[in-house]
């Protein structure tokens, strides 16, 4: 899933930060665990609410390029 990954945060460089866990390790696994996440790999798409971050996508295992774009593109035009 790294191409997809690493596609989509070249197309979007200045709009979108993109950061890796590895879950195997202790404070991967502690974030891949609080994030509600059921399967590897996991994704999660977070905006800014006041003081906290919202989790508005989530998805784990196999996800489609586009339906990941099309989750990106969705947050981002709602700016």
């Amino acid at each position: 899933m790294s191409p997809i990954v690493d596609g989509i945060a070249q197309k979007y460089p200045s709009q979108i930060d993109v950061i890796r866990v590895n879950a195997r390790d202790d404070t991967g696994l502690e974030a891949f665990r609080q994030s509600g996440l059921s399967g590897h790999p996991g994704y999660l798409i977070l905006v800014p609410e006041g003081d906290i971050w919202q989790v508005v996508y989530r998805a784990a295992g196999i996800v489609d390029s586009a339906e990941l774009e099309r989750q990106v593109n969705a947050v981002l035009q709602a700016d």
